[in-house]
Order: structure tokens, then sequence, then C-alpha cells
């Protein structure tokens, strides 16, 4: 596309390109982007811009996370769409599909915006699509480096696998399918 037919949006993403020639990336720096283009998220830095899915996908999502609203420990809730922060770095802002999170743990991480650390976190799930190597990848070394009980949807084969990853709990067992 000529630069003349840009839009706000590529002249952003194009700005945060040069930019991350130069240094790694923070928060901060992607808070103005549109997230109509795709789930946007930073790892260590790096920005990961992941077009929005098919219909399938957050209808998994939708799915998971009404089964979890009955599953759930007291002072839990199970969301779609929450940036889990990295402690101590505002370089990582990881937007999982799914997630249980301790309720009392949300916080509002200024230039962040809202949202929890991992220790925040009872579960996560992610459904692939388009970012399943990300998934796959350094979404599921960061999850199990915190701890974190991991579950994916692998989308990629017929019937889809269901690869859990860490100590998944009691509460949430039913959620997995009987094999």
């Amino acid at each position: 596309m000529p630069v003349d037919e840009w839009t706000p949006q590529d002249w952003a993403l194009a700005r945060l390109a040069q930019l991350s020639r130069h240094r790694p990336l923070t928060v901060a720096d992607i808070e103005s982007l549109d997230r109509s283009v795709g789930r946007v998220e930073l790892l260590d830095g790096v920005l990961l811009v992941t077009p929005h899915a098919d219909v399938d996908h957050p209808r998994w999502a939708r799915r998971l996370a009404n089964r979890l609203d009955e599953l759930v420990p007291p002072g839990c809730e199970a969301l779609d769409g929450v940036n889990v922060f990295e402690p101590g770095s505002d370089r990582v802002c990881v937007i999982p599909d799914v997630v249980v999170i301790q309720t009392d743990k949300i916080v509002q991480v200024p230039r962040q915006g809202e949202g929890v650390f991992p220790d925040g976190l009872e579960l996560v799930i992610e459904i692939t699509s388009s970012n399943r190597d990300v998934d796959l990848g350094v979404k599921r070394q960061r999850y199990q480096a915190w701890g974190v009980p991991y579950l994916v949807v692998d989308r990629s084969t017929d019937p889809y696998d269901h690869l859990v990853f860490g100590q998944w709990p009691d509460w949430a067992a039913s959620l997995l399918p009987r094999g």
C-alpha cells in the first residue's frame, strides 16, 4: 500500500517498528494502538499482534469461560482478555484467551493499565489460531516460569488436542476431556 494511503494505525505501527530497532518496547509505547487490529501483546519488549481469529476461537473462549464460572473457587473469577503484567517489568503484557484470577489481586499499573500479576492467576487457557507457535513456545515458557497451570486448546488437530502444562487444579478437572 502506498504511504499516502496509510491510516493513523499504519503510521503508529511503523513508528513502533522503527522504535523497536533502537530499544525494547514498553507497555506505555503500545497503549495508543487501536485494538481493532487484533490482540496486542508485549513479550520482553517485542510486539506481538495477532489478527482477530475466526468465529470458532471466541466461541471456544466464551464456552470455556462460562464453564469455568461454575467451577471457580470463592474469590476467583473466569475472564477473557485480561492483561497479565510481569512484576518489575514494563516490557511484558500478555493477554491470555481465558484466565481464572483472584479478584482481590486486580491491579492498576501506572502507564500500563489494569490487569493482574502472575500471583493473581489461578490458571490460563490459550486457544490456538495464527499464533500457535507463540502459544506453545514463549507463552508456555513464561506461564511455566510463573508457575501458572496452562491449558492449550490446539485447533491444528482434528479433533482438537488439549495440552496441559503445570499442576492442573482439582476444581477445574471436569473442564478437561476424558480420555
